[in-house]
């Protein structure tokens, strides 16, 4: 969490113009690569000074506020890989969110049922003994194949795996262990298949990889070991049938049963994050804490980046469009906080209008009210002075991000090609 929170950091630094305090931009550059405790908290420092001056520029205040933002994350985050080696538990409790997509997630289980309906009534009609085995594989690998971010290459990974798991088992069966009934030579025989799955399942190959991942799975399935052991050539054939047909008829399901394009998946993931957006603005806050709100953003981009881009989009807007997205969303999140904190202290005339700007995107009315909250914080304590400094340069920063590039937009305007 604390590198996705460098990463954001980063990018925001990127955002502001290239010759704002170029001296400290070397400076910390520098010292992330020395990685250097000491000086890192001198440039913190200095950092810290920038940011609560009051008549600095508003650009070095917020290079200030986002240089600072970065050497803390980038310290947590090298915090948390030495535990993480030293096999502790971290400081702080982390709550890391995925995100998951809920109409990915209700047509895969309608998918589900549809696909064990249509394949129990054609089994069902069949008559074929061992039925319920095939029922039970389609159920399973349909299970498995709704957590993949490719299900369609899953199931054709299983097509692959599913015969060399029946050659391996009858292979095992009928001439490696050949009628003993003892489990340490059961354990030997089995042994082989094991550990070639286990070495082959490492392989920088992907699908070679997902083969040997579950050939071993089905393998141990269609041998059924069992004490005793049944020698029956005839179950084992009919084991494999099944086997070998369900895993055909799954693909066949999931090609033509509600399937799912990438292109499709896209436009659920670019929707959602509009329309958390524009809740946002609106003044909807999440039960998660802003680190965490960035993780889950952090995880849908993984998600979104694994799908395979569209034709005419060999620059991944779609991936532009999102980091444009979470980016707006962790700053309007941020202002919003410290907003509802200075509220608190201050009470809620002073920062209403604020509130009322950021819910109409108005990058003017953000900088009168960022105006308006430096004035008056003069009248208020230290600690509320502090807090109205950093609420203005927050809403100066949410101004500067709209007028680079406007993100209170509607829906249909965003390209999700």
């Amino acid at each position: 969490m604390a590198l996705v929170a460098d990463v954001s950091a980063a990018g925001a630094l990127a955002s502001l113009p290239a010759n704002t305090l170029a001296s400290l931009r070397n400076a910390v550059g520098e010292a992330l690569a020395d990685a250097l405790e000491e000086e890192s908290r001198a440039l913190q420092l200095r950092l810290q000074q920038h940011a609560d001056v009051g008549n600095v520029d508003s650009h070095d205040a917020l290079f200030a506020r986002h240089a600072l933002d970065l050497l803390i994350e980038n310290r947590r985050a090298q915090d948390a890989i030495e535990d993480l080696q030293a096999g502790r538990r971290p400081q702080r409790r982390i709550h890391a969110p995925i995100y998951r997509s809920r109409r990915a997630a209700a047509r895969n289980g309608l998918r589900a049922f549809l696909a064990v309906l249509i394949s129990a009534i054609l089994f069902s009609l069949g008559g074929w003994p061992f039925a319920s085995l095939g029922l039970a594989l389609v159920g399973l690998t349909i299970a498995f194949s709704a957590n993949t971010p490719n299900p369609r290459a899953f199931a054709t990974n299983i097509v692959i795996a599913m015969p060399i798991a029946a050659l391996l088992a009858g292979v095992t069966e009928f001439l490696i262990l050949d009628g003993v009934d003892q489990f340490p030579l059961l354990a030997i025989g089995m042994a082989r298949v094991v550990l070639a799955g286990a070495l082959l399942s490492t392989s920088p190959n992907q699908q070679l990889a997902s083969t040997a991942y579950l050939a071993p799975i089905f393998f141990l399935v269609i041998l059924a070991p069992a004490n005793p052991q049944v020698y029956n050539p005839e179950t084992y054939l009919f084991y494999s049938f099944m086997a070998i047909t369900s895993v055909v008829l799954l693909f066949v399901l999931l090609l033509t049963v509600l399937p799912t394009s990438d292109a499709l998946r896209r436009r659920w993931y670019l929707t959602s994050a509009q329309a958390e957006m524009r809740d946002l603005l609106a003044g909807g806050r999440s039960r998660r804490l802003d680190d965490e709100a960035l993780f889950r953003d952090a995880d849908r981009i993984g998600q979104l980046a694994a799908l395979q881009p569209a034709d005419d989009d060999e620059r991944r807007d779609d991936l532009r469009q999102a980091l444009e997205i979470f980016g707006r969303a962790a700053a309007v999140r941020r202002v919003r906080a410290i907003l509802a904190e200075l509220s608190a202290s201050a009470g809620g005339r002073l920062v209403g209008g604020a509130y009322s700007a950021l819910a109409a995107c108005d990058p003017l009315g953000l900088r009168r009210a960022a105006a308006d909250l430096t004035s008056a914080g003069a009248q208020l304590d230290r600690d509320g002075q502090s807090a109205a400094r950093a609420a203005s340069l927050d809403l100066i920063w949410v101004a500067f991000l709209i007028d680079t590039s406007p993100f209170c937009l509607d829906q249909h305007q965003w390209t999700t090609s």
